[in-house]
């Protein structure tokens, strides 16, 4: 309950101190089109047919694993239109106000509870290159990752979103990065074909330099106590 006490406390201070954002629409999406999500220059919001657990975990910044919560977040999918302040330049920056937008809009409610489950955690990283810059990206699919100027927490977060198992990161690496790797999800692909790309660990340690094993540790899983399926009107 103390857990629940300062998340929720969290979201008043937030929109207090003028974490919110200036405007905002949601409309539901029922087209099937690719989900997009991304920060717009002037601090605008866009997310097109993405679901409600997608924006959960952006809000939160976790990864998808780690969000517990009815079945059906995954598939209520949204567009959100929103305008925040003129620093608002990437989707890390908003968290805070789309936090406070999903209680407002959607009365969510949660909590984080620490529970022992088995990760697989990355570490050392001796073939990481930093990044020369320039504008945040991420593109992900099933066997496949491309990204520029990111960070070993969007790495991670990426991987457990795409493959449904938590990675956690203790590379020690704290700066930024670029990735182009693509990866084999099917054992038979792994056989079949002599141009068939490795698995995604034997790809992270190859291309990256980075230790990777499966480990059983204390991680935090956000709970989400309530929510509404449809939003409030606009």
């Amino acid at each position: 309950m103390k857990a629940k006490a300062v998340l929720l406390f969290g979201i008043s201070i937030a929109v207090a101190a003028g974490q919110s954002f200036e405007v905002a629409a949601i409309h539901p999406n029922v087209s099937g089109e690719t989900p997009l999500m991304h920060a717009l220059p002037g601090g605008l919001l866009s997310a097109t047919n993405e679901s409600l657990l997608t924006i959960i975990r952006v809000a939160y910044r976790v990864g998808i694993p780690q969000i517990s919560g009815p079945d059906w977040m995954a598939s209520a999918k949204f567009d959100v239109s929103a305008k925040g302040a003129p620093e608002d330049i990437s989707l890390a920056v908003m968290a805070p106000k789309i936090k406070a937008l999903l209680a407002d809009r959607f009365g969510l409610v949660a909590h984080e509870e620490s529970v022992t489950e088995s990760v697989i955690v990355l570490s050392n990283g001796t073939g990481i290159v930093p990044s020369a810059g320039g504008d945040a990206v991420l593109h992900m699919s099933k066997t496949s990752m491309a990204g520029k100027n990111i960070a070993m927490g969007e790495l991670c977060r990426g991987l457990s979103d795409v493959t449904g198992q938590l990675y956690v990161d203790e590379s020690g690496f704290a700066g930024r990065f670029d990735i182009a790797i693509r990866w084999s999800v099917n054992p038979d692909e792994l056989t079949g074909a002599a141009n068939a790309p490795p698995s995604l660990n034997t790809v992270l340690h190859e291309k990256l330099g980075l230790k990777v094993e499966s480990r059983k540790m204390p991680v935090t899983k956000l709970v989400v106590d309530r929510v509404n399926r449809n939003p409030t009107e606009n």
